[in-house]
């Protein structure tokens, strides 16, 4: 018995393993984690603003923006929160129905129809406004309570209680077709009413209605109709011209009501189930989705198409679900997988894919679905390195142990068919003609002639640069490219002799790992560290991220048919388009936003099948692109102004204190309409959305102030504008957007304002001030000339009073002339008891003296020491002259609490590119000295020694380093830092590329007056034992014309203390800021001084200070 289980358990394993239709298809949720207020969305309906709005089951209705969710419940005045239906009529008012009636939101308020009308227990609903502008609902409570009613001068009317045909009869569908009419299924008919009279719909079969009961309705582009009933079986129909054409629906959707049946604007419909996911049939095939191929739940209440052509899902249970279509599908665990870690991809004579899984063996993916083999020695393999075909249907792997062949389910060791001695690990095979190429690792290249069964070995002695081989290629010569640790070497066919090539040739990085060919002949490399290498036959061509693509560390490259490149990286993919002479004219990634689940791709996993698709093998699983479904999403987004601050404050546009600004306030977003600000009512700020969702994340916003600017803003994605201290005067704010495909708004949003000018600057006053200056002249001088003469006669009377008092005190200082000689005397003999008194206390003072200078001896040796470290900390901060090379016109104010500084500030210039910094470590005096020491020596270490140069990997080494250093995980030092790196690259047309990244401090500039800030990361350097060992920080991007201004500081001015024991603070730090950035550095460090010593005056300093601006 136990021989008879082992041979099962034998067989098993070599059997091959099949999971039927295997793929995975990406849907994106949106749930209460997310903002949605409840979980079961049973409508979804986007507004004429663009806005995405979900009916929930009692979370209310939520308006969701592509980042956020507003809510709207029964505290906004919502009839009820137990939503199910969605519709926007003509005039852009949108309408609920709800279980206890039917609602009307026209972004203000709510009107609403309740139990007085007729609306009770609405558990399914239909609103459609017909030709005329008539708003149709169609309830039910059940099929036998189903009302219709039509709104006329303000009143629901009963349509059925009025039409003999519908009176008393079960209505089980409501449905409005593309010419307005409408179609209503009753138990012996299908009514179209045109608005006048109903007439029932033809049916060449006559039972059809017998047996069949209509419950959902969709018409398709060409006038189709199609059915879905819900008996016994659910089923699906189409209908034309009176013909019914049963449709065939998979096994599993056969026990699942249909709720909703939809048409998109390709002509697929869609069938939504509470049971067994949606279906969408194309016109030729049913293409399921559901639990098992990537849907979170089967139970489902609608589906809907917006603007940009994304399908929307409503559950039961997992919130909204975007479906992002069929441009990546992938295969993980659960089509079969024994692991999700796949390296080398094929494609064989019959069209399968084979793909390598990291210590599981290999897989298959044909029609029948995924098959696995080798898995029973999956960890002896280790990771499979390369496979081929040697003939139809056998097959060769190369892996960590060597070769393998298989055939069918028969599999066998090959290393001793190739000479090469057991369990030697193998590179990936290339096949030209009967040669087989490959290496073993470390060791030799290997060509093997499968006619002659003869093998020629390459090693350093015939000129091969490296054996530790990572890829072996061929171009369209048939010349054999191989990609090792030391650069590349080139079989050249034509001479048969190899050709090397290293960073001496051009080659940016020495670690080369991939490789392929484009349609021009081009050949492009992958390499670790230095970006893509495109090499034309004569000379190499370097692609890195200073040219747009997103990391120089490149793990697989593939070309497509349409001659793009696209590059595997750890952060998903991207595509190069590339003009006539090979420069990069856009790149577009493509991460999990996108579809693309895997993120990190695995080295040399790449490739494109007979067909165009473009396979990437991930950490996470085999990855599928297909290009024909990657169609560019032309549709701009819909933009709308959300927000108007002041002074960086929310404001109530409706409160009595601003009514006097405007004329009344917009519906939608409580805008203010023509707004009229007082004069110093100068300081604006303005919120704005631009709804696009197929990648809201990647929407870039410009704008321009008319009235205040000349250009347009850089592109960001930051929805904010901020204006300070605008002069009087007409402004219209002018926005655009652009979707995640670069499709940029044709007419910029518009909004305009006013700030009034003060009564002081009108021409009335001004005239009138002048007229009255006149008029007090004239009178002040009049005045003048009679108190001159006045004065003249008073100082005559004064001169001769004079006179006679200096005659009389003449006398009377002669009177005491003597009585003084007589004090004389007395005053010499009280001298002599002063002296004695005096020499008494000289020999008491020397006494103290001599103490004081003890004292003060050790007082200079301490502060000897202090300013001992001043001068070596002042020795680290950057030279004026080196500064002033580097950064041109620029100032820097350093103003330490102490001696020496907690703060420091940080510059180095590498081949064009700068990198500057302020840091302000913890504390102040001489503890912060230290901790500045260390981050100094750190900084050096990881830009200069470890080069590493991406602002927010620079923050993520030295978070590490700094934890080291000061032993922060077994001990309480909670020492740390907060700072601001910049890296500076000038680019095209004088312009500046800043890539910044902050710990918890801001990167500022002014631009045209305008100021700008880009906000750090929350998170420290450093910080004690409780902070985590690695952090994350985020570099951002903005690219900055010549003249703009530019500001690093720590917090230490913003925290200075005022005599009124408050602090200097933010917006004094702004506003000041943009007052004097149109001076030059030299003359803004000045006028910081004074502003700091004024707003300080008698207190004492709190921090250190610094503040840090150039100009680009």
């Amino acid at each position: 018995m136990r021989n008879i289980l082992t041979i099962l358990l034998f067989i098993g394993l070599i059997i091959p393993q099949t999971r039927l239709n295997a793929q995975q298809y990406n849907f994106r949720g949106y749930s209460l984690e997310e903002g949605l207020p409840q979980s079961q969305v049973y409508a979804i309906v986007q507004d004429s603003r663009g806005s995405l709005w979900q009916a929930t089951q009692g979370g209310g209705i939520a308006r969701f923006n592509g980042e956020k969710f507003d809510v709207f419940t029964i505290l906004e005045g919502l009839v009820d929160n137990q939503a199910n239906y969605l519709f926007e009529d003509s005039k852009k008012n949108l309408w609920i129905a709800t279980f206890r009636g039917i609602s009307k939101f026209d972004g203000a308020k709510f009107t609403n129809y309740g139990e007085k009308e007729g609306f009770t227990n609405v558990n399914f609903a239909r609103i459609y406004e017909d030709a005329k502008g008539t708003i149709w609902v169609y309830t039910q409570e059940d099929f036998k309570n189903a009302k219709l009613f039509y709104l006329k001068d303000g009143k629901f009317v009963n349509f059925k209680k009025e039409t003999p045909q519908l009176d008393e009869q079960e209505v089980f569908a409501f449905y409005q077709t593309k010419d307005k009419n409408f179609l209503i299924s009753t138990r012996q008919d299908l009514w179209r009413y045109d608005g006048k009279r109903l007439t029932p719909l033809p049916f060449n079969d006559t039972e059809f209605l017998k047996n069949n009961i209509i419950h959902q309705v969709t018409e398709d582009q060409a006038g189709r109709l199609f059915f879905a009933s819900n008996m016994e079986e659910t089923s699906l129909y189409k209908y034309t011209k009176g013909e019914v054409v049963k449709l065939t629906v998979p096994e599993s959707f056969k026990k699942a009501p249909i709720v909703q049946l939809y048409t998109d604007r390709k002509n697929n419909i869609w069938a939504a189930t509470t049971g067994a996911g949606v279906l969408k049939y194309n016109g030729r095939d049913m293409q399921p989705f559901s639990t098992k191929n990537g849907l979170a739940v089967n139970r489902i209440f609608c589906v809907y198409e917006d603007a940009e052509g994304n399908i929307w899902i409503g559950t039961d249970g997992e919130g909204l679900v975007r479906y992002t279509g069929d441009r990546f599908i992938y295969l993980n665990e659960q089509d079969g997988l024994v692991s999700e870690n796949i390296r080398p991809i094929y494609e064989s004579s019959d069209g399968s894919i084979w793909f390598g899984m990291v210590g599981a063996g290999v897989g298959k993916l044909d029609s029948t679905g995924v098959s696995t083999y080798l898995t029973d020695i999956g960890t002896t393999l280790g990771s499979i390195r390369g496979i081929t075909e040697i003939s139809e249907g056998r097959m060769l792997f190369s892996s960590d142990a060597g070769l393998y062949y298989l055939v069918g389910k028969s599999r066998r060791h090959a290393n001793k068919d190739f000479g090469l001695p057991e369990n030697q690990r193998t590179t990936n095979i290339v096949r030209v003609g009967d040669e087989l190429w490959f290496a073993l690792y470390g060791e030799k290249l290997l060509c093997y002639n499968l006619a002659t069964k003869e093998s020629e070995e390459f090693t350093k002695r015939q000129g091969l640069i490296d054996a530790s081989i990572h890829y072996i290629g061929k171009d369209a010569q048939n010349n054999i490219w191989i990609c090792s640790n030391s650069g590349i070497t080139k079989y050249d066919r034509a001479t048969k002799r190899l050709v090397n090539y290293t960073t001496k040739d051009g080659l940016p990085d020495k670690w080369v790992l991939h490789m392929a060919q484009d349609q021009k002949g081009r050949l492009w490399f992958a390499t670790f560290g230095g970006g893509v290498v495109c090499y034309d036959g004569k000379k190499f061509t370097t692609i890195t991220a200073k040219d747009g693509i997103g990391t120089d560390i490149i793990y697989s490259i593939q070309v497509d048919n349409d001659d793009k490149v696209w590059l595997g990286t750890q952060y998903g993919v991207e595509r190069l388009s590339l003009d006539d002479q090979g420069k990069v004219k856009e790149v577009k990634s493509y991460g999990k936003v996108e579809g693309f689940v895997g993120i990190e791709n695995n080295g040399q996993a790449g490739y494109k099948d007979h067909k165009g698709n473009l396979w990437f093998g991930t950490i996470k699983g085999l990855i599928k692109y297909n290009p024909k479904a990657d169609l560019s999403n032309s549709t701009p987004p819909k933009i709308n102004i959300t927000n108007l601050r002041l002074f960086f404050k929310p404001v109530s546009w409706d409160g009595e204190e601003y009514k006097s600004y405007h004329k009344g306030i917009s519906n939608w977003f409580a805008l203010p309409q023509n707004l009229k600000l007082p004069h110093n009512v100068n300081h604006v700020s303005f919120d704005f959305e631009a709804l696009s969702f197929g990648a809201p994340e990647k929407v870039l916003y410009r704008w321009k102030l008319e009235g205040a600017d000349e250009t347009w803003s850089p592109a960001i994605r930051k929805p904010e504008a901020i204006y300070a201290n605008l002069p009087p005067g007409k402004y219209t704010l002018k926005v655009r957007a652009a979707n995640s495909d670069g499709v940029w708004t044709k007419d910029a949003l518009k909004y305009s304002f006013e700030i009034e000018t003060p009564f002081w600057e009108m021409w009335w006053f001004r005239i009138t001030v002048l007229l009255v200056l006149a008029a007090i002249i004239i009178v002040a001088v009049r005045m003048r000339i009679k108190g001159i003469e006045a004065q003249k006669e008073k100082l005559q009377f004064m001169v001769n009073k004079k006179t006679q008092e200096v005659r009389k005190q003449n006398e009377e200082i002669l009177e005491k002339s003597r009585l003084l000689k007589t004090q004389k005397d007395e005053l010499l003999v009280q001298t002599e008891e002063l002296r004695q008194q005096q020499e008494e206390n000289i020999a008491q003072r020397e006494f103290i003296e001599q103490k004081n200078v003890e004292l003060n001896r050790q007082n200079e040796q301490i502060l000897s020491s202090i300013h001992s470290a001043q001068t070596i900390q002042q020795a680290i901060l950057p030279f004026p002259e080196r500064l002033e090379k580097v950064l041109g016109d620029y100032f820097v104010m350093y103003k330490p609490k102490d001696i020496v500084s907690g703060d420091f500030y940080w510059l180095y210039h590498f081949e064009g590119v700068t990198f500057i910094s302020v840091i302000d470590c913890t504390g102040h005096g001489v503890q912060g000295a230290f901790m500045s020491m260390i981050g100094y020596s750190l900084l050096n270490e990881i830009v200069i020694d470890k080069k590493v140069h991406e602002p927010s990997k620079i923050l993520e080494k030295l978070h590490q380093l700094t934890r080291v250093a000061l032993k922060q995980d077994r001990t309480n030092n909670r020492e740390g830092m907060e700072m601001v790196m910049c890296r500076l690259e000038k680019v095209e047309d004088e312009k500046t590329k800043v890539t910044f990244a902050g710990a918890k401090r801001p990167f500022h500039y002014v631009q045209n007056g305008r100021f700008w800030e880009l906000k750090g990361d929350r998170e420290s350097i450093g910080g004690g034992r409780h902070e985590p060992e690695t952090k994350t920080f985020t570099d951002q991007v903005v690219t900055l014309p010549k003249g703009t201004k530019c500001y690093l500081s720590s917090d230490g001015l913003i925290d200075n203390p005022t005599p009124r024991r408050t602090k200097f603070g933010r917006n004094h730090f702004i506003a000041f800021l943009v007052e004097n950035a149109y001076m030059s550095m030299e003359a803004q460090k000045q006028a910081w001084e004074e502003e700091i010593a004024f707003s300080q005056r008698d207190a004492e300093q709190r921090d250190d200070i610094t503040v840090m601006g150039f100009k680009v």
